[in-house]
């Protein structure tokens, strides 16, 4: 007959890869083109701030760069400590140009990713404090699936590890997630770690879930814990 040999395990479910978008200029909300459940692809518009003191200030840095140019030109004659002062003056009214086009860009809130709008937490009309950059992570853990959210559980496919649970909080803008893909990272006792093996099937049950998914065992690794005793084991 066949033999089956179960190890089971309880763990966190993340998506294969996430998105954490935010603005990174400060203004006011004036559009939001998503909401949560909206299929989205890498370069869409999600949402806009308004401009006006963005537009302003790009037109400020180009005028200041065209008097540096300027002056420039006019002093080409001048001693070379001039020219040095006028060059450098150029160069940084050109980064400023450069800035300003930046800010302006990062007004309009686009995705990083191909995927599913999994949290709205903006609307028309919030003014947004600029954030220092937006994220996109892929997750990585101790087995993988497809399907399935939240949970905890167990069980063994072919002879490895189980699943379970797990819920992100973010206080992004707008949050993206791959559908149908994720990644769980499970906690299997010492004892039962030598039967796991890389490409395993791994049968998961999502907290809630009445009906099993499948995936695969991608990554095994160890992981050192501290004993009662301070002991590493």
């Amino acid at each position: 007959g066949t033999f089956q040999q179960t190890v089971t395990a309880s763990g966190t479910i993340d998506p294969a890869a996430e998105a954490d978008l935010s603005f990174e200029v400060s203004g006011r909300v004036t559009s939001v083109k998503v909401e949560a459940g909206d299929r989205v692809t890498k370069g869409d518009v999600l949402a806009k701030l308004d401009t006006v003191s963005l537009d302003a200030a790009l037109a400020s840095a180009n005028a200041e760069l065209e008097a540096a140019q300027t002056t420039a030109a006019d002093d080409a004659s001048s001693s070379s400590t001039q020219q040095t002062s006028n060059n450098a003056a150029v160069a940084s009214a050109a980064a400023d140009v450069q800035t300003a086009k930046d800010n302006l860009a990062a007004a309009t809130l686009k995705s990083t990713i191909t995927g599913t709008v999994a949290a709205v937490d903006i609307a028309v009309g919030d003014q947004v404090s600029g954030s220092s950059s937006s994220s996109s992570s892929g997750a990585s853990g101790g087995s993988g699936g497809s399907g399935g959210s939240g949970g905890t559980g167990s069980a063994g496919g072919g002879g490895s590890s189980s699943s379970s649970s797990a819920a992100s909080t973010s206080t992004a803008a707008i949050t993206v997630v791959t559908p149908k893909k994720f990644v769980v990272d499970a906690d299997v006792a010492a004892t039962d770690i030598k039967q796991v093996k890389k490409g395993l099937q791994v049968q998961i049950t999502p907290n809630g879930a009445t009906t099993p998914i499948f995936g695969t065992v991608k990554d095994v690794g160890l992981v050192a814990e501290t004993s009662s005793s301070g002991a590493a084991t």
